[in-house]
């Protein structure tokens, strides 16, 4: 039937459309920013969910080159895409010992072809698929996760706007990952031949053809990357020099921020980061965020934000109840109102309208 058809290749057109995409983009744009490694993971994705629907459409009778196929590609696709996590989350990008994450892929793929050559068991090739792919898949979520909350604290320390820096963006990659990884988890450990009926292979077929294509769409409109971050501080440190301060204390530090912050106002300022705080204070950027890190237990972006919700509260209290919130927001230092309501409510626990109207001199007529 044409329906189940198009069940059964869903998944693969999702990720071929997805391959041709990325292959034009990178022609046109350069290899940059985990571009090729994505491009690998998505054509990978193609080969595997082909074999898929060659398997439902005409379901072999004993050891198949697709099923050579499927057993390399199912051992690839998540060590592929902790390659391109570790291109735009990590600032050293892919090590040469990455690459080992493939080797498992590469070792059954051989041994699939042995056994397909000599007329071995075919019931020996999918066991080594079930024993290695949780394996996999529990290392890539593990060390993925490590990974990005590594990134997002480097962003957190040099930016003030660290939302606008792409952690949302990379959390919700990780997430679609891993609903992914469990689905697929289930799928292999269940077997294909659970889901040989119509009707049951419509459900894991929707949910792959939605999470990959929520996958591929996430990553490919990523703006900003490790890459992106090193080059922000490679800037910073040719615009400012060092100042040695192994004798200081980090309490030291932290005062004379403290002074400078009161004195100047630098969280007004919009893109700032922390090497535009260093330089005022008259030390380098790693003291500075360490100094505010070991001192007040926080990253520099939550410190800027706390400083522009208490200025935004001197602002409405100064205004008696004649204020425009994204005039506040804009005079505090927030990128946007969005942000303003976001980071105040995080700090109040309420909006900064509520917080407004609770006020005593507010509620005198109560």
């Amino acid at each position: 039937m044409l329906w189940f058809s198009v069940i059964c290749l869903l998944p693969f057109s999702v990720c071929s459309v997805w391959s041709v995409l990325l292959l034009l983009d990178g022609r046109r744009t350069g290899w940059s920013s985990g571009r090729k490694e994505l491009c690998c993971f998505s054509a990978v994705c193609t080969v595997l969910y082909f074999c898929h629907a060659a398997y439902f459409l005409d379901p072999p009778t004993g050891l198949t080159w697709g099923n050579v196929l499927y057993s390399g590609a199912n051992l690839a696709v998540y060590p592929l895409f902790f390659l391109y996590l570790r291109s735009v989350a990590d600032l050293k990008g892919i090590r040469p010992a990455d690459y080992l994450l493939l080797l498992p892929a590469i070792a059954v793929t051989i041994y699939a072809t042995v056994v397909k050559t000599t007329g071995g068991p075919a019931e020996n090739v999918l066991l080594c698929n079930k024993i290695m792919f949780p394996v996999l898949l529990v290392y890539v979520l593990i060390a993925g996760e490590l990974l990005i909350s590594g990134f997002n604290k480097a962003v957190r320390n040099f930016y003030a706007e660290a939302e606008n820096k792409t952690m949302e963006n990379l959390h919700l990659l990780f997430i679609l990952l891993a609903l992914t990884a469990l689905a697929s988890t289930a799928a292999n450990f269940i077997g294909r031949e659970a889901f040989s009926g119509r009707m049951l292979l419509a459900v894991p077929s929707v949910i792959f053809s939605t999470l990959l294509f929520l996958i591929m769409y996430t990553a490919h409109n990523l703006q900003f990357s490790a890459k992106d971050l090193l080059l922000d501080i490679e800037r910073s440190n040719a615009r400012i020099n060092a100042v040695d301060e192994t004798e200081s204390k980090s309490s030291e530090i932290m005062e004379r921020i403290d002074r400078i912050v009161s004195e100047t106002k630098i969280y007004k300022q919009h893109g700032l980061s922390i090497t535009d705080l260093a330089a005022l204070v008259g030390t380098n950027r790693t003291y500075a965020s360490n100094a505010i890190n070991q001192q007040l237990g926080m990253s520099f972006s939550d410190y800027i934000n706390r400083l522009r919700v208490e200025e935004s509260k001197r602002i409405l209290m100064s205004t008696e109840g004649k204020f425009v919130m994204s005039a506040v927001a804009e005079e505090a230092g927030f990128a946007s109102e969005a942000t303003f309501y976001r980071h105040f409510r995080n700090v109040e626990g309420k909006t900064p309208l509520e917080w407004f109207q609770a006020l005593p001199e507010n509620n005198q007529s109560e």
